[in-house]
């Protein structure tokens, strides 16, 4: 009877019923359904029974129940979808405790896929909040690379970000900076003027590559907005802002 009450509460709304499910599959008594047991752990660790322990409800429950972060936690973000405030909240904490580097990796993963804007954001958010460092970014560049070509605009120009601090550390090449040709396509104007900047310090740094520059600044010269218009030119000419 534990494993039917399990998967018919999985597949209906019973409310706090997820807690019950939990117990039963830690004590051995049920296997974990699927279902919906999943969403249902998103919505009810946000208003989980632990709320007398210190710090955030959903840090505190998975402290509580440590086998979701082995996990749970993992499978909810390879879903892709956005989690809320209180869970963005609960990892960017429990990141210090050990999970910084997979939470990196499963945002990353999700930053560099065709998924909705609106839940990439939620991901963009997770990564902004956990503030790699440059070794973190450096491991990771391949995927900053890849960002640059996203349809999403503010990932974008967050990779654009990390590949300047990366530049400016040395630990970029500029064969790969000259490889992203993706961000002067876009319609925006704030991606496409960052990446004419980033161009123009690769240019300053390697006058060498100058040419290879120019060849990439002048698909901007046709760009729909004139202020990317306009930026363009000066970077031909001077190969300065």
């Amino acid at each position: 009877w534990c494993n039917r009450f399990a998967r018919v509460a999985t597949t209906t709304d019973l409310g706090g019923a997820w807690w019950l499910i939990r117990l039963l599959v830690l004590e051995g008594l049920a296997e974990r359904p699927g279902g919906n047991y999943l969403e249902q752990m998103v919505a009810n660790l946000v208003k989980h029974p632990y709320e007398t322990l210190d710090g955030p409800r959903v840090a505190a429950a998975l402290r509580q129940d440590p086998g979701l972060l082995e996990t749970e936690v993992w499978e909810v973000l390879a879903t892709a979808r956005r989690l809320g405030p209180a869970w963005l909240s609960a990892l960017v904490e429990l990141s210090e405790e050990g999970h910084r580097d997979r939470l990196l990796d499963s945002a990353w993963r999700i930053l560099i896929s065709d998924g909705r804007p609106v839940d990439q954001r939620w991901f963009l958010d997770l990564v902004q909040q956990l503030q790699p460092s440059t070794g973190e970014l450096s491991s990771r560049q391949v995927g900053l690379l890849r960002m640059t070509g996203s349809a999403n605009g503010p990932v974008v120009l967050w990779a654009l970000a990390g590949l300047r601090i990366l530049f400016e550390a040395g630990r970029v090449e500029v064969d790969d900076l000259l490889s992203v040709r993706a961000p002067l396509q876009r319609r925006d104007k704030r991606t496409a003027l960052a990446h004419i900047a980033l161009l123009a310090t690769a240019a300053k740094r390697f006058p060498s590559r100058g040419n290879e520059v120019a060849e990439t600044v002048a698909g901007a010269l046709d760009h729909e907005r004139r202020d990317v218009r306009a930026r363009a030119p000066l970077v031909l000419e001077r190969g300065s802002l």
